[in-house]
Parts: C-alpha cells; sequence; structure tokens
C-alpha cells in the first residue's frame, strides 16, 4: 500500500484528462493527495473534483485557486498540435495560459509548496549530441517548440515569487495513448494483423519511456527540496525499428514497412535522447519499465 505522504493535501492537476495526467491523478490520490483538475470542456465536468477553469480564462482559473486553496499546483496541459496554418493557439494556451496560472499562484495568500510546470525537450531543437543535459542552449526548430521555451522564459520572471520545477519530458509513450502518436498507430497496426504499414524514417533514435514511470517522477520532483529546470528522461535510446522487432516477437506478425515520403521531414532530428543525471540527484524514483514491457502492455491495453 503507497504511504499517505501527502495527508490530503491539495493539488491543482491541468491536464487531468489528457494522457499523462490520467494516470498521474490515481498515483496522487493513492498518496493521500486531494486532487482537482482544472478543465477547458464543460462536457467532461463529470465529478465535483473536475473544475471548468479555461487556461484562457484568468478570472475562472483565479476563481478555481480561490476556491480549492492548492498546496501543490502540476501543469500538464498545453497544446502539442495545431493546424498548420494556424500557430496562434500554441502561444495562447503554452505562453499565456501558463501565465494566468502562475499569477493565480502568486496571489494565494497560503504558501503552494511546489509548481510544476510541463515544457517539453523540444526546446533543445537538433544540437546533434548523444545525451543532451540541461545546459545546452535552447534551438527549437518548431512552433511548439518556441512556445515551450517562451513558457520557461516567463516562469523566469516568477522564480523569486514561487517554488518552480520545470521539467523538459523526452519522448514517452504508454497504455491510454491517442493513435494520433507514433507509437500507439504501429502498436494499433500489429493489434489488428495489418499487412502494411505507412512510416517516415524508422532508424531515428528517441526515448520510449512509459508514462507510468514518467507519472512516478512527478510525483517524486513534488517531494524533493531542489528546484529548477530538469530534464525528464531514461537516457535510453530505441529506434522505430527497435518497436517494429519487439512487437514482431511478441506477436508473431511480420508487417510490411512502406516509406510515406510524406512522413520523412528533411529536417528531422537524427537521435533525442537526454542526460538524467540531473534528475537521478532529484528524484528518488527511478524508469524501471522496459520498452518490451511497455509495448506489450499496449497491445493488451492494461494500465
Amino acid at each position: 500500500m503507497t504511504p499517505q505522504i501527502f495527508d490530503k493535501q491539495r493539488i491543482i492537476l491541468t491536464g487531468i484528462t489528457g494522457f499523462t495526467g490520467h494516470v498521474l491523478a490515481p498515483k496522487l490520490r493513492e498518496a493521500g493527495a486531494e486532487v482537482f483538475g482544472l478543465i477547458h470542456e464543460i462536457d467532461k465536468k463529470e465529478s465535483p473534483d473536475l473544475i471548468y477553469a479555461p487556461l484562457s480564462d484568468a478570472d475562472a482559473i483565479q476563481k478555481a485557486f480561490e476556491e480549492i486553496r492548492p498546496d501543490y499546483v502540476i501543469h500538464l496541459a498545453g497544446i502539442s498540435y495545431a493546424a498548420h496554418d494556424n500557430s496562434l493557439p500554441y502561444y495562447d494556451v503554452n505562453v499565456i495560459g501558463t501565465e494566468n496560472l502562475l499569477k493565480a499562484c502568486v496571489a494565494q495568500k497560503n504558501n503552494i509548496k511546489r509548481v510544476i510546470l510541463a515544457s517539453s525537450a523540444a526546446i533543445y531543437g537538433d544540437p546533434e549530441l548523444d545525451f543532451i543535459s540541461e545546459d545546452q542552449p535552447p534551438n527549437p526548430i518548431s512552433h511548439y517548440g518556441c512556445s515551450k521555451l517562451t513558457m520557461e522564459y516567463i516562469a523566469a520572471l516568477y522564480k523569486d515569487k514561487l517554488p518552480i520545477t520545470v521539467t523538459r519530458p523526452f519522448n514517452y509513450t504508454g497504455p491510454g495513448q491517442a493513435n494520433i502518436f507514433l507509437i500507439p498507430k504501429i502498436v494499433l497496426h500489429f493489434r489488428e494483423l495489418q499487412p502494411t504499414i505507412s512510416l517516415g524514417n524508422t532508424a531515428v533514435l528517441r526515448e520510449f519511456s512509459d508514462v507510468r514511470d514518467v507519472a512516478d517522477q512527478y510525483l517524486s520532483l513534488l517531494l524533493c527540496e531542489q528546484i529548477g529546470t530538469v530534464n525528464l528522461c531514461s537516457g535510453q535510446a530505441h529506434t522505430i525499428d527497435d518497436v517494429i522487432n519487439i512487437l514482431t516477437e511478441l506477436t508473431a506478425h511480420k508487417i510490411e514497412i512502406k516509406t510515406n515520403p510524406e512522413f520523412v521531414r528533411p529536417n528531422d532530428i537524427r537521435r533525442l535522447v537526454g542526460d538524467n543525471s540531473k534528475l537521478k540527484n532529484m528524484s528518488n524514483s527511478a524508469y524501471q519499465i522496459t520498452l518490451k514491457s511497455t509495448l506489450k502492455d499496449m497491445l493488451h491495453q492494461q494500465i
């Protein structure tokens, strides 16, 4: 049984209905916390602990904080996809929305023990390094990466007022991730025993950590005395070919890979793998789930 380390302390979790929030919220509750989610879709308000307060609505955010009076804040919500001809949502949500949240944190009369903001490894761009540390100068190559870096700059304006930890997650996956993402798409093709799959460059190196390990890291960082910016990464590199090979082994099904030129990006990052030295010093939780176990659970959607 998980120790009640939070003892009914209150946590605001944005992105609670998202991929990571879905996994993290139960872990926090199991550890004794009262978890409240800020949501941006009124039709998803299914319980009293879900509060309709879009990040774009500063007044609604302020009111939610006044009602909940949180001890901790974890900000996972953000825009990772937007229409090709409309980059504005990245900045409206990831930047302005985050500042609305930070203003509400500052306005709280009680002392918030920790604020965690989820940035992204996309802020690094393509440094062409085997392992990317937090000291690597940022050089984003997408609007998503630019918006997350701007969010970090905004957060820096509040660091003398709030105990802020900024995480830079590298790629992760797991049961429950939407099929619009690459790994769930591949898993679905194997589950359905499809004969072919269209992919881009399968030789690129990425981390494919498990969302359950990532959720454990967030829980651990809430309690860490240190604050600052930290990579959320395992330091383990895999290719898409590795994923294909493991799924072939797990299902005994061979699939023909067809290269779709539309999926091959001319500026695709060859390797995006993090240096987790700082994370190891800050967190008392380790990445434990192997890629094979993750893919096996995704095939059966166990979580």
